[in-house]
């Protein structure tokens, strides 16, 4: 899911295309520590793989730059896709939260799993894997 300003007081909701690349891949710098920065190549993977039949949302990411923030479009972006979950008819949701965001996706009804070595490996000593149902 992409966020793209068309006027600095319309935020409009889209899927992310290959052309936003470039975009995410800079709100990424914004972001995070340079551990857990993606490459083009990662970030193009995980697209490409994207609309295989599966019954779980994974929310890979969600990040604004600094300047996006304040205005709502968080918790925005969540429902909107949440929401497109519901509709393809996808049993559950799950994520990661890095940077001490399981608080944050608690408030939409996450709840940590059971943690796992892939998860520690991959993520981080903090990380916390998440699911809800849809």
């Amino acid at each position: 899911m992409s966020a793209v300003c068309r006027r600095q007081d319309a935020i409009v909701l889209r899927p992310m295309q290959v052309q936003d690349f470039p975009a995410v891949l800079q709100v990424q710098q914004h972001c995070y520590p340079p551990s857990l920065i993606e490459s083009r190549d990662a970030l193009a993977s995980r697209h490409r793989l994207s609309p295989d039949a599966a019954d779980t949302l994974f929310i890979h990411d969600l990040a604004l730059h600094p300047d996006a923030r304040g205005h709502g479009l968080g918790p925005r972006l969540v429902q909107t896709v949440l929401g497109q979950g519901r509709r393809r008819g996808l049993r559950q949701a799950r994520l990661v939260a890095v940077q001490g965001a399981a608080r944050y996706w608690r408030r939409f009804g996450y709840q940590a799993c059971a943690r796992d070595d892939y998860t520690r490996r991959t993520y981080g000593e903090g990380a916390v894997g998440m699911q809800r149902p849809l």
